[in-house]
């Protein structure tokens, strides 16, 4: 719509996991959700729509075969529905990016409400062992913390580009349970 990207998502009735906290179970699910995603493989001819970061952490490429990301993954787009079904909203900043991209909102946190050692520990557990460029985690914090988000943001999209993040989402939530 003229300069303004649309995302219709269904409502979700519930708490936000920001307000009423994750389980241990979720923070697992979570891992296991995240995990689903980065090893998604989008069809290629989304490959070339789907913007890539333009962020490079420690001045290393990002290559253009970097996984799909949620790249917004924190608690306030988690709600609880009344179910305890944990759910994941808000794919409007999905990219091609490294995966600590994602990591670094379950992995310790960002923000004032920080993810907990053994917050981290359950995702993991979910995620499975995973081998975290360090270098890499702390200038995504720092970039993100510092105030520089706009370094983490794509190049300025145009309407095509939103059309194609919601085909990535239906292509991710196609593959994921």
């Amino acid at each position: 719509m003229n300069d303004f990207a649309l995302s219709l998502f269904p409502f979700v009735e519930g708490r936000r996991a920001a307000d009423v906290g994750l389980s241990g179970r979720h923070w697992a699910e979570l891992g296991s959700t995240v995990k689903q995603i980065h090893a998604s493989q989008l069809p290629s001819d989304l490959l070339h729509v789907v913007p890539s970061e333009s962020f490079t952490p420690t001045r290393r490429q990002v290559p253009r075969a970097a996984g799909p990301m949620h790249a917004d993954l924190h608690a306030c787009n988690m709600p609880l529905d009344f179910s305890e079904h944990r759910w994941l909203v808000d794919w409007d900043e999905t990219i091609l990016a490294l995966k600590v991209r994602d990591l670094m909102f379950v992995m310790g946190g960002i923000g004032r409400d920080l993810v907990s050692a053994h917050e981290t520990s359950y995702s993991l557990q979910g995620f499975g062992e995973a081998e975290v460029d360090q270098k890499a985690l702390t200038d995504y914090r720092y970039a993100w913390a510092g105030g520089q988000r706009w370094l983490l943001r794509p190049p300025s999209q145009t309407a095509g580009r939103h059309g194609a993040r919601q085909s990535v989402l239906g292509a991710l939530m196609k593959e994921i349970p």
